[in-house]
């Protein structure tokens, strides 16, 4: 499915957008794709439904488009039909990876560290070429984080690579993402994310809010190898929920029921967004869609 990518010159951006999604992978995706493309940073959005746009020819980050968009997307998610009618660049890689693919060559080695953040923000840093732990040693020291462990901080250690895509991620599920993204277009250094004060305390009262609806807000059920979550908050907690809830041989599904985001986490996450791929297009609303989940 991966297609040869246009070339620079030919990916007209004068009356469109780049649309993102709203995590360390999109985030860091739209960084490089900026720096390589020379385009200011307020051409970019991040819709508040996964795949929407503002205009149908825009240029799509790590999402799988809706209904009616022509433009390019560049994204690893697999949903895509087998013959879209927008442009597509696919590879089964983060797209943080795949941008830095396409445009290293218009990409100042020294921003190439922030491949790094996105690609450990999807998890998947065993991907990396080994070129860029050779290139930012400073990525794999260890670095010593506060945490709220249910009654007090604690302090754990983590290695420098991911306490950055923690700090990017804290923002943008705190609902700033523009402020994650120009922090990381701004950031010279591996240091100016680790000692940015902003997004350090969004990362602590991201951890402490998470904690407390684990600890004791979210109502659980179970239902065999399914388990559902229930919880409301303003942030983008879905995934660090369903993380916090999954164990072996479990499934999860996380359903924040103020804002209706769904995460899943477990063994059958493929069969169970492919049951419900369709009935996610059509925005139904998590009560709705999770019991399609449980019965179909």
């Amino acid at each position: 499915m991966a297609l040869e990518l246009q070339t620079v010159d030919e990916v007209d951006t004068t009356d469109n957008f780049i649309v993102a999604h709203s995590d360390a992978d999109g985030i860091s995706a739209a960084a490089l794709y900026l720096i390589a493309n020379n385009i200011d940073i307020e051409k970019v959005r991040f819709p508040e439904v996964f795949g929407d746009y503002v205009t149908p020819d825009d240029i799509m980050l790590d999402m799988t488009p809706l209904e009616g968009f022509k433009g390019l997307c560049i994204d690893h998610h697999p949903q895509h039909p087998e013959n879209p009618e927008y442009q597509l660049i696919w590879d089964n890689v983060p797209t943080t990876y795949i941008v830095w693919k396409h445009f290293k060559e218009n990409i100042p080695k020294g921003h190439w560290w922030k491949v790094v953040v996105g690609v450990a923000g999807d998890g998947q840093a065993n991907v990396l070429e080994p070129m860029f732990w050779y290139m930012f040693p400073e990525l794999l020291l260890v670095s010593e984080s506060r945490y709220w462990g249910g009654s007090s901080y604690k302090n754990w250690e983590f290695p420098v690579y991911l306490r950055l895509a923690s700090l990017i991620n804290a923002a943008a599920r705190s609902r700033n993402p523009n402020l994650a993204l120009r922090k990381l277009i701004e950031a010279r250094t591996v240091d100016d994310i680790l000692e940015d004060a902003e997004l350090e305390a969004y990362r602590v009262q991201l951890s402490k809010r998470v904690s407390e609806i684990v600890n004791k807000e979210a109502k659980v059920y179970s239902l065999g190898p399914l388990r559902l979550v229930l919880y409301s908050a303003e942030e983008r907690l879905g995934g660090r929920i369903a993380h916090r809830f999954w164990e072996e041989g479990m499934t999860v599904i996380a359903v924040n029921q103020q804002t209706n985001e769904v995460s899943i986490r477990g063994d059958l996450t493929t069969l169970l967004v492919a049951v419900s791929y369709t009935h996610l297009r059509a925005h139904e609303t998590s009560l709705h869609l999770v019991c399609r989940l449980l019965l179909e």
